[in-house]
């Protein structure tokens, strides 16, 4: 089982390096603050935990550094958890409120439409719950693969905590049900609002992506 939680002290970081790579991505958001994932990867029996941070995408390759059948049976589990998520079904209350192209999305460059349904596939399968610390205006980035990121973020006042990735999932799909475009090398962007005061925001990202 992956267990994931909000990075809240720097003692929950692997290495300094990690540290300051994650200090220097910006928020999707202008105004909006970053708050890094800590991610508890169980490895196979005989093994102890390993605390990694960043995207489900940075976690693989940290894994694969370490021992690379360690990755490959942490990816076995991720595939394995995605399967039925397309029979899966939301309350109405879970549907997004709104879904812009447009708005802020405006000064934002494209993702690949492909890059961004390989990290909805990721979350998916990804078990545990995101957290995040108070805000309003706080993000984290969950997916990020040539360039194309998801990321999410709430305006709540106080520590925000969703029931399962599936969630960000879900939203980060309907963006792109309605957003993208293109036909050969299909392109998206967008920001989906869901009830609860949150949001995902789907675009185009440099930083160690």
């Amino acid at each position: 089982m992956v267990l994931l939680r909000t990075l809240l002290c720097l003692g929950a970081v692997s290495s300094q390096a990690d540290f300051e790579k994650a200090l220097a991505v910006d928020a999707p958001i202008s105004g909006y603050s970053v708050a890094n994932l800590a991610w508890d990867i169980e490895l196979p029996a005989g093994n102890d935990s390993v605390n990694f941070t960043g995207t489900i995408q940075q976690v693989q390759a940290q894994l694969k550094e370490l021992n690379p059948g360690w990755a490959q049976d942490f990816m076995k589990k991720q595939s394995a958890a995605v399967g039925g998520h397309g029979d899966a079904h939301l309350l109405a209350r879970d549907e997004p409120l709104k879904v812009y192209c447009s708005s802020l999305a405006e000064k934002w460059h494209y993702a690949e439409t492909s890059h961004i349904k390989e990290g909805i596939e990721y979350l998916y399968g990804s078990s545990g719950k995101p957290k995040n610390g108070p805000g309003p205006g706080a993000c984290a980035r969950l997916s990020c693969s040539y360039r194309s990121a998801i990321w999410w973020c709430h305006d709540n006042n106080s520590e925000f905590e969703l029931d399962g990735y599936k969630e960000v999932a879900y939203a980060a799909s309907a963006i792109v049900e309605k957003c993208a475009r293109g036909w050969q090398r299909a392109v998206v962007k967008g920001q989906a609002f869901m009830p609860g005061n949150w949001n995902v925001v789907v675009r185009h990202d440099m930083a160690s992506c």
